[in-house]
């Protein structure tokens, strides 16, 4: 995951404007309107499902998605919901905290954003790991060791991306601290988008649901018959999605080879979409 270094930020970023595969000097800071843009999607993205599946927990008492996840790892499910409740406020707010230190401005307002901005990132970079952390003893224990929930291909692409979000978090705040504020904005991008893989695939398998696609017996050369769910069908269609969504950023952005490790993480993935078809291992 490491990605070529990038050049700290100027005094102000909104007045530099970087082209495909330019030079390092003009890759000094996302174009505002680009990395905000993108930055919003990823919330709703990664906000918006969480919110309805606690509406419906607060309302109903049931979760909206229930799995053998609350069965087999009854504590760890119970320590990342309650982590992620901090999550779905912290991560809005430190984004838009962030823009608006992004902005250049100088006036006390920015300034006392500016130090909240790095003292809470601290503790939500703290946060997010306890959440991964939680989230992945979560999912080994319920699809790996209790074999309940999903398939080794889904637990493997996720772990990937999860494990990639993680380390693009840490190199976010270390960017940070170093006064690196286009590759901490890149390094957070690509954090939210990955970890958005989870709460993006309950919305495209409930929209399954509601197109009536169901995903079943495929057969194979040699007579051998493998089997696709929909949540697992459901999982390559939202890696699919994410990966494309993040490369037509870093396209544009141009960081598609100087930022290599995130891209090489997501030209990994496909390389698991076919274990969906291996009886025993795909259901």
């Amino acid at each position: 995951m490491t990605d070529a270094a990038s050049v700290p930020h100027p005094a102000h970023p909104s007045a530099t404007r970087a082209a495909p595969e330019a030079s390092p000097a003009a890759l000094a800071q996302p174009p505002r309107r680009l990395f905000t843009g993108y930055l919003v999607a990823t919330l709703l993205m990664l906000v918006v499902p969480f919110l309805l599946s606690y509406a419906i927990w607060a309302v109903t008492g049931e979760w909206a998605v229930r799995t053998a996840y609350q069965d087999v790892a009854p504590v760890a499910h119970a320590s990342h919901a309650l982590v992620g409740v901090f999550l779905l406020v912290a991560f809005p707010l430190q984004a838009l905290l962030g823009l608006r230190i992004s902005g250049g401005r100088a006036r006390p307002a920015s300034v006392a954003s500016r130090d909240w901005h790095r003292r809470q990132g601290r503790i939500v970079v703290a946060v997010y790991l306890a959440y991964v952390a939680t989230g992945m003893v979560m999912l080994w224990d319920s699809s790996v060791v209790g074999r309940g929930v999903a398939s080794l291909a889904s637990t493997l692409q996720i772990t990937l991306l999860v494990g990639a979000s993680a380390v693009c978090a840490l190199l976010a705040w270390r960017a940070a601290r170093r006064g690196d504020i286009a590759l901490h904005m890149d390094h957070v991008l690509f954090a939210l988008i990955a970890i958005s893989n989870i709460s993006l695939g309950r919305l495209v398998i409930a929209s399954f649901k509601v197109l009536g696609i169901e995903p079943g017996a495929v057969e194979l050369p040699g007579g051998a018959v493998g089997f696709v769910s929909a949540g697992e069908f459901g999982a390559i269609v939202t890696i699919a999605l994410l990966a494309l969504f993040w490369l037509s950023y870093a396209a544009r952005r141009g960081i598609l080879r100087s930022q290599w490790g995130k891209t090489a993480t997501l030209a990994v993935l496909p390389l698991f979409w076919p274990v969906v078809f291996i009886p025993g291992l795909g259901q």
